[in-house]
């Protein structure tokens, strides 16, 4: 009878990670997807700095002949 009530109660749980993957899978997918939007924010961050560090840097040069003299500064 022992033997019995196990299995009786193994045959009742038998379908619980089931329903518990086919909650928890939107949740996890969700979380990935944040997580992915946040990285991907990140990346184009660093790029648009790079970008606008890369302009100012181009156009630098032009700007070297304006600081020695005091009156074309103002």
């Amino acid at each position: 009878m022992h033997v019995s009530g196990r299995r009786l109660r193994a045959a009742r749980e038998s379908g619980q990670v089931v329903v518990l993957f086919g909650l928890l899978l939107p949740m996890i997918l969700a979380m990935g997807a944040v997580v992915m939007d946040i990285g991907n924010w990140y990346v184009h961050k660093r790029h648009l700095q790079t970008q606008v560090d890369a302009a100012a840097l181009a156009a630098a040069p032009s700007f070297t002949g304006c600081f020695h003299d005091a009156a074309s500064a103002k």
